[in-house]
């Protein structure tokens, strides 16, 4: 069966929370990190790529050692999400939105 160009979001989706579950100690869970990746998703839907990781992008807790790690592998798995969606095509659009607006409440997504 082929998948869906939203099943592969999902997916991807539930690859970044996973990463979240085994990052846990450098603080994956905390509302800024969760509101950044919801952030991007959102403004994956107007059509914007995720910025550069500059430094502690999900500003994480910086006295773990290696939470630079951390930080590269969440921006890696909230990238795919992000390209997943922007290389979608419009009539997908409606179905992902729905879905990210039932996901990323932190974003604020209408």
């Amino acid at each position: 069966m082929k998948l869906t160009r939203l099943d592969k979001i999902k997916l991807a989706h539930a690859d970044f929370t996973t990463a979240q579950v085994v990052l846990g100690k450098y603080g994956v869970w905390d509302s800024e990190p969760d509101w950044i990746y919801q952030n991007a998703v959102r403004n994956a839907l107007f059509g914007e790529p995720m910025p550069s990781m500059n430094g502690n992008f999900f500003q994480l807790y910086s006295l773990v050692p290696g939470y630079m790690g951390a930080n590269s592998e969440l921006y890696r798995k909230a990238n795919t999400v992000v390209n997943l969606i922007l290389n979608a095509t419009i009539k997908e659009m409606p179905a992902i939105r729905a879905w990210a607006k039932s996901t990323c409440w932190r974003a604020d997504i209408a």
